[in-house]
């Protein structure tokens, strides 16, 4: 009965399921560290094709706060919406030239995620392409804000299933 109520979805059942399972107390979760444990997975076919998957990928956004979830990830997840909300302002008023403050913002993010992406491909054994991360680092955060809340009020379809809006 783990999929009750969420197997429904465009994206995210899989997901979903493991906050269930977690917030039940019966399942405890684990992510490994294991380079031998990715699991490759085709780029989407363009940039529209890219913008659809991601919109199809935080269309559950709103629904974690419908099926139980842990109270830590029920507060990480505003809380990293709101850090890259105040990352796209820094960015945006530094290059309106708003002062000093700005900048630093930004880039105590972009080291903040710097560090943990680092730490993670270390420890699987991949290195960090500064260029790229740079690059995709002043992208993410005019990314996440767009998509994230576009996500739950886009109308999408995916195999065969139409989504509507952040039901449960």
């Amino acid at each position: 009965g783990g999929f009750d109520g969420i197997a429904h979805l465009v994206s995210g059942d899989d997901d979903l399921l493991m906050h269930k399972l977690t917030a039940s107390g019966q399942w405890r979760v684990a992510f490994t560290l294991d380079a031998d444990a990715l699991v490759p997975s085709p780029p989407p076919e363009g940039l529209s094709g890219f913008i659809r998957q991601r919109l199809r990928h935080a269309s559950k956004g709103l629904i974690y706060f419908r099926v139980p979830a842990s109270w830590r990830f029920r507060t990480i997840l505003p809380l990293f919406l709101l850090a890259n909300m105040v990352s796209l302002a820094a960015l945006v008023l530094t290059l309106a030239a708003a002062g000093m403050v700005w900048p630093l913002l930004f880039l105590a993010k972009l080291l903040a995620d710097g560090l943990l992406v680092y730490r993670y491909l270390h420890r699987i054994g991949l290195r960090v392409r500064l260029r790229v991360f740079v690059i995709i680092g002043l992208l993410h955060p005019l990314y996440v804000v767009i998509i994230g809340i576009l996500g739950n009020f886009y109308r999408l379809s995916w195999k065969e299933r139409d989504f509507r809006g952040p039901t449960v």
